[in-house]
């Protein structure tokens, strides 16, 4: 499923055609987002993450996906709602069932756990990408309701779209995006700082 969206330009009172020459001309000469003085301090920060390649991901929090090396009792209880104390308080049927399930020993349950055994869970719960596309996905991001305008710039919401079905996130191919996204947050009262980067 995709969803996208562009900004209607001219509808609030940071996102103007004026602003957007402003970010065209700091996307040419700096590659980033024209500085904008927040009144509070940062809360989040929002990567365009430069894919190589034309493409740009959309990151919360974090330019590195920082996935978690976990033993496959922390996985199980992360992941799969399943928690298995230490204390041998588990019942036998219990061990059965999740050798059935996901064939997983008592005896290797402190061992650190096949990163393809949770991988998918973590890309579309806490990864970086989906953490960005469930902050953004309910935000009134194109300014819809404050009147017609030219629309520019592309968010393209995607779930199960890219390199495999439980892909979750939030992709842009026109980097301006970034920066007629900070306008949009400012305008909404988020706390978000938007930064162009690339990939590490």
């Amino acid at each position: 499923m995709i969803d996208r969206r562009s900004f209607i330009i001219g509808s609030g009172a940071v996102l103007t055609a004026s602003y957007v020459e402003k970010a065209a001309w700091f996307l040419r000469n700096k590659n980033a987002v024209p500085p904008i003085s927040a009144k509070k301090e940062v809360s989040n920060k929002l990567f365009f993450v430069d894919q190589g390649i034309g493409k740009y991901e959309i990151r919360l929090g974090g330019v590195s996906d920082n996935f978690p090396t976990l033993t496959y009792r922390e996985a199980l209880k992360s992941y799969f709602c399943i928690d298995i104390p230490k204390s041998g308080e588990t019942s036998l049927s219990e061990f059965r069932d999740i050798y059935d399930l996901y064939g997983i020993r008592p005896t290797r349950l402190d061992a650190i756990a096949d990163p393809m055994f949770y991988v998918d869970l973590w890309g579309q719960s806490e990864s970086p990408h989906a953490k960005a596309y469930y902050y953004l996905h309910e935000l009134d991001l194109t300014g819809e309701n404050k009147g017609p305008g030219p629309l520019l710039g592309d968010l393209d919401f995607r779930m199960g779209e890219v390199t495999c079905a439980d892909y979750l996130g939030v992709l842009s191919e026109d980097p301006i995006t970034a920066s007629l996204l900070q306008a949009r947050l400012i305008e909404l009262g988020h706390n978000t700082s938007v930064e162009i980067v690339d990939a590490t």
